[in-house]
């Protein structure tokens, strides 16, 4: 099942790859952002040296002539020479950009080669290194790397990871002094933030990026506008996330609500964030499987973003908690809740800050709270609907027996069997969890949203990874325990598994 659902996810990140960085760089699309443009095969070494037009690639001793992509020879790796075509570029400065692409071919077809860019310390984006198309037995590797503070040095090379012998060959690099911004169109999300406005934002960002969690204090409101059409929509504005990776590039994280009766694409808040943040296309792809398994999500889609005039590029865009996410979903409008996770970050940041490790019990100490707290509470009908879901999550938070009395066990079944299939377990989390409570059947239903997995990680998690978790009951902060001790609940998980991970769904 793990095999088929990366190939899926492989190739629609290999389409995003292909679209964004490949077919760009071979064109003069973007030739005045060209600092270098290098390419090596291995037709010419010179001792450790192969002799390339533009500048020498390294690992030359390792040419071989037993197989060649174009040419007579390749570049030979294995467990005692694993790098091929070693190139460095100095003095790199920050938001230059790096793409590589580099093929090769293994000996055992099940063995990969990959295009790392490194920094001589930290390798960043390993996880960025794509299978971009293959010809035949070879395979092209590629890798983008973008400069997120001054280098020294940064390296690119081909690496042989494997015991096995791996072929390398048709290097080809393209330094550039910037990342290619897509043209401002209809379809751009352009943002203006008044001066004085914006000025706040940014000392909230300044601070922000010092710590690693975005503390309540930075993420207040400021003003702004959406321009759409020459028509002005005022919004309000402030940082998004828990984590300040949500910060730490200029394509930082916004939540946005609208004013009064307006809103955007017909969404009343939502948030923007950099893609990289939610594992590129693999968020998009779990949302458009609950979508067609009518399971509540939020809408999540991609937006070329501009604020204040600088096109910052690709964002992920996702709907926030409003009832306009019931309505694309025909459920009737009630209350949406979650568990108050403010205490988990005060403990976290207390966790990081303070000499001494106090440890308190954030998730037993935390309330039930409604989105939409003003409109619920002066709503008679959605306060009353609001106590039956504060009852209905304090069961489920409670691990009470028979859950089918407050939780839809088949829609929560089937939201556990998509996570499991994407081997996404950061979505149950206690406070990443969300639920609606439907009016028409008094129970609760699972919104599944932030569902982020990292690439790199797909195959390293199992299924079924709960299961121990409920023999051993090691983690008493794990909603799902109630359900998997319910034989109903457990016969709907394994149907939805076996539908979900045959051949013919994927």
């Amino acid at each position: 099942m793990k095999n088929w659902f990366y190939i899926i996810f492989s190739i629609v990140l290999t389409t995003s790859a292909l679209s964004s960085c490949s077919d760009g760089y071979k064109t003069n699309a973007h030739s005045d952002l060209i600092v270098q443009r290098l390419t090596c095969s291995a037709e010419e070494n010179k001792g450790d040296l192969f002799q390339c037009h533009e500048k020498s690639f390294f690992n030359g001793l390792q040419r071989s002539a037993d197989y060649s992509h174009t040419g007579n020879y390749s570049c030979k790796t294995n467990k005692s020479a694993p790098y091929a075509f070693t190139v460095e570029f100095r003095n790199v400065k920050k938001g230059e950009l790096i793409h590589a692409e580099i093929w090769f071919k293994s000996a055992k077809p099940s063995k990969v080669g990959n295009v790392i860019i490194s920094d001589n310390k930290t390798v960043q984006y390993d996880s960025n290194c794509f299978t971009a198309k293959t010809e035949g037995e070879w395979t092209l590797m590629t890798n983008t790397f973008k400069a997120i503070k001054d280098y020294d040095v940064v390296k690119v090379y081909g690496l042989n990871s494997t015991n096995s012998d791996i072929y390398f060959d048709d290097a080809s690099i393209v330094r550039m002094s910037s990342t290619p911004k897509p043209p401002v169109t209809d379809s751009t999300l352009r943002i203006y933030i008044p001066p004085h406005q914006f000025s706040l934002l940014d000392s909230f960002l300044t601070e922000g990026r010092k710590e690693m969690i975005l503390r309540k204090e930075f993420k207040k409101y400021v003003k702004g506008f959406i321009l759409q059409k020459g028509d002005s929509t005022p919004v309000k504005l402030r940082l998004k996330g828990d984590w300040t990776d949500h910060l730490k590039t200029d394509k930082y994280s916004l939540r946005i609500k609208t004013s009064g009766n307006n809103a955007y694409n017909g969404l009343k808040s939502f948030s923007i964030q950099n893609p990289e943040t939610r594992g590129m296309m693999l968020e998009w792809y779990i949302h458009q499987i609950c979508a067609e398994e009518d399971l509540l999500t939020t809408r999540y889609d991609f937006v070329n973003v501009e604020i204040n005039g600088e096109i910052k590029g690709a964002y992920a865009l996702e709907e926030h908690f409003d009832k306009q996410l019931l309505e694309a979903r025909n459920r009737r409008e009630g209350p949406i809740v979650k568990l108050d996770e403010e205490g988990l970050w005060q403990l976290n940041y207390d966790l990081e800050t303070k000499p001494r490790k106090v440890l308190s019990p954030a998730f037993m100490s935390s309330t039930i709270l409604p989105f939409k707290k003003n409109r619920t509470h002066k709503s008679a009908t959605l306060h009353e609907q609001f106590l039956v879901a504060q009852s209905n999550l304090n069961k489920y938070k409670n691990l009470e027996s028979d859950p089918n009395n407050y939780v839809n066990l088949e829609a929560f079944a089937k939201y556990i069997a998509i996570l499991d299939l994407g081997n996404v377990d950061h979505a149950q989390a206690w406070h990443n969890q969300r639920q609606y409570y439907n009016p028409v059947t008094a129970k609760l239903e699972p919104i599944l949203y932030d569902c982020f997995q990292d690439k790199q990680h797909i195959t390293g998690r199992r299924l079924f990874y709960l299961v121990d978790e409920v023999l051993t009951e090691r983690r008493p902060t794990n909603l799902n325990l109630a359900l998997l001790r319910d034989v109903n609940f457990r016969d709907f998980y394994l149907s939805y598994i076996q539908k979900l991970g045959s051949v013919d769904y994927i």
